[in-house]
Formats: structure tokens, sequence, C-alpha cells
């Protein structure tokens, strides 16, 4: 979930045995024997709507944010879409609303990052669009992505710009710490200064986190008491950007080379889809159905490199 404005060439290398044709780009689906791509939804970058975050409530429904606009949007089956909630204050610079994630009870949290101390930090949208602030953090910190703790009773969430991962009770919203580290920083005079941003649990044993500026993958035991153990980096990627794990596999989001790429459990990285699947930026991920040998996989494509114009939502169905 990158927060600001990739100045890079858009590596358009195939990930594919099959080129897109102009009736695939037409229809918005792209497939070759092991990948099928269909666009969910195709939002106005001239309306400031480059999707960012992404989540899907316990009913099924999808939502992503529009990050300037700072606005929670659900996407309907059609395409279209509706907006929900518009949180207050303006985005600064490339801030906005950032991260997002489902709670059980239907509430959406958003990582609001737009630098005012009086919005700054985590929000919470209740069914129907009424939001409010559940936990505050300093004007100065990047709230960005967000994961459910394993007990249900908390939300992790990452700060890209001091390395630090945040726990927050979905009940009253005191924060904790749970792991600040070197690891989850950007390094010094990192171009992108973004650090940690996607994390994900991939076991309740296990947090993985991506540190986009440092192009690492980092994994972090979880003690019995829910605490952070010592972290350690299991592998790298090219400014790694959202994460999923399914199966012990990771899922993850390259918006600087346009690429969704997966991890094996023992390491082996495998380029699933690219440019020419149509994909525009990807960032956030969301993992869908598994069944059969077939797994969804969902993302926001945020248009944010010099060369993007499609925002959207794709889905990747892979065999």
């Amino acid at each position: 979930m990158n927060l600001l404005r990739i100045a890079a060439a858009v590596i358009l290398t195939t990930a594919v045995t099959a080129s897109t044709t102009e009736s695939a780009r037409a229809t918005g689906r792209y497939a070759h024997a092991h990948l099928r791509v269909e666009l969910l939804a195709r939002f106005d970058q001239a309306a400031n709507q480059p999707a960012e975050g992404l989540a899907r409530t316990p009913d099924g429904s999808l939502y992503v944010s529009f990050k300037p606009l700072q606005q929670v949007v659900q996407v309907h089956p059609d395409g279209s879409h509706t907006v929900v909630a518009t949180l207050p204050g303006h985005a600064t610079g490339m801030g906005g609303l950032v991260g997002l994630t489902a709670t059980p009870d239907g509430r959406i949290l958003g990582a609001l990052a737009n630098g005012d101390p009086r919005y700054n930090g985590i929000w919470a949208v209740r069914p129907g669009g009424k939001a409010h602030r559940l936990a505050a953090l300093p004007a100065d910190a990047v709230p960005n992505d967000l994961v459910l703790a394993p007990d249900g009773q908390s939300v992790l969430v990452s700060e890209s710009g001091g390395g630090t991962i945040y726990r927050i009770s979905l009940s009253d919203g005191r924060m904790t710490t749970w792991l600040h580290d070197p690891l989850l920083q950007p390094p010094i005079g990192a171009a992108i200064p973004i650090g940690v941003n996607g994390i994900t649990f991939r076991s309740p044993t296990e947090l993985v986190a991506v540190n986009s500026a440092a192009g690492s993958v980092i994994s972090v035991p979880i003690r019995r008491d829910g605490s952070a153990g010592t972290p350690g980096k299991i592998g790298e990627a090219d400014f790694p950007d959202g994460v999923r794990a399914l199966r012990g596999r990771l899922y993850i989001t390259q918006p600087v080379d346009n690429r969704v790429i997966r991890i094996s459990p023992s390491g082996r990285t495998t380029v699933l889809a690219n440019g020419e699947a149509g994909l525009d930026a990807p960032v956030s991920i969301l993992l869908g159905r598994h069944r059969r040998g077939v797994t969804e996989v969902i993302v926001t494509d945020s248009s944010v490199t010099d060369t993007g114009d499609r925002p959207g939502v794709t889905s990747l169905t892979l065999r």
C-alpha cells in the first residue's frame, strides 16, 4: 500500500505464455491454461480515484479505499460502486486512506494517514457509513496495512515511516507497540521511504511482513502469549507492497514492476501475472476462493506509476 507516487517505468515482462488480445481487453478477461483474469471494477483516474485498500466483509461484500479522497467504497457485482463513507480532513501530499480490513461484525477498518493530528489513525466504519476514529496516531505516523489478530479481539497495523507494528483492541481502541525493529524501517536515504508495508499471518505462530524500500520479506515468530519474537529476513522482492498468505504460500504485489508473485514455503518465487494481464501497479491483495486447486487472488490497481491510467480491481483465478 504505497503512499508515494512511484516514478518508475512499468516493466511489462510477461508472466504467461499468451499475449493479451484487444477483445480480451474489451471484455476485461484474459486467460491461458493456468490463469484467468477478470476486471471486477474500473475507476476514474481523472476523478482522483486510485484504488488502494481492499477488504471483504463476512457477507461477501467487497470494499476499496480511494486514497486521496479518503473514501470507503463498496464495489458491486456488476462493477459499479457506491461511496459508503468519506473520512474527515484532507489528505496532504500523497497521504490519505490507505489499508482496509473487515471485522467479524461487518465493520470496515481503515488506516488514515493524512498528517492531521485530529484525524490521523485507525478508523472504523459501520454498515450504513457511520465512522469514528478507533485509535489515534501521531500526525507524522504513516499507518498502512491492517490484519486481524488470531484472537479476533485486536488488529495489527503497520506504520511505514518508523518501522513499527501496533496492536489495537477492537473493543476500546487501546493501542500498544507489538514490534519495533530496524528490519521494519526504511533504509537511510531510500528514494521512497516506505518501510514495513503489507502484513499477514501465515499461521497462528508466524506473522510475515514486507519492507517496501528494503525489498525484504520478514518473518516474525509469535510467542504463546501473543507477543512478537525476534524477526528475521526470509526473502526478497522488488518493492513489495501488499502480502497475504494461504496454505503456507505468500502472495505479494509489486507495483513498480507491475507484478503479483507467489513465494512457496521453500522460498521459490513464481510470477503469477503482470502488465500484460492488465495489471496497473497492484497494491493491496485479498485471497478469495480456494477449492479443488483453484485460488482467487484479488488486487487493487492503484495506477500510481508515471504511465498508469487504469485504476480498478482485478481478479486472478489460478489453477
